[in-house]
């Protein structure tokens, strides 16, 4: 897609001739000059109708980027940074939301990480283990005693 926008905005230089200002644009405006907002959000609804997907405003990709950040894991500290918030609670404030449906994923990863398993909890584990709990289980099978292990609290897979 950026190699068939250099082009076109290739062809707009050669057709243009000394009209162009050469500012190394990425997304020039006609005559390759800054776009104003106006000029982006017509050609962000244009590009939208192009590729046949729900019209939304253009902000809106700003909090869907902050939504992906956020629920893949990247701390709230960088993304306030990245969005220039000027501090990590104006970027909890708008999206603290997203963060407490994740409590429940951290509290699976904690119980993973310091709940131990002995080879008596074996018999419960499903096939979608965590790679801690493999290791668990591994380390069942070489010791090979429950008395070698520590002592079993319920697994939850």
């Amino acid at each position: 897609m950026l190699r068939t926008h250099s082009e076109l905005q290739q062809s707009k230089m050669e057709i243009t001739g000394d009209l162009w200002q050469n500012h190394n644009l990425i997304f020039p405006s006609i005559v390759s000059t800054h776009l104003g907002g106006s000029n982006i959000i017509s050609d962000f609804m244009k590009y939208l109708e192009q590729a046949n997907v729900k019209q939304i405003r253009f902000h809106d990709l700003r909090h869907t980027a902050a939504s992906l950040m956020l629920n893949h894991g990247i701390p709230v500290i960088v993304v306030s940074r990245l969005f220039i918030h000027a501090r990590p609670s104006i970027t909890l404030d708008i999206y603290g939301h997203l963060i407490i449906t994740m409590q429940s994923e951290a509290a699976q990863l904690i119980e993973e990480l310091v709940t131990p398993l002995n080879c008596t909890t074996l018999h419960r584990v499903t096939p979608r283990i965590a790679s801690s709990q493999q290791a668990k289980i591994r380390d069942c099978h070489i010791w090979g005693s429950l008395k070698q292990m520590p002592p079993s609290v319920d697994v939850k897979l």
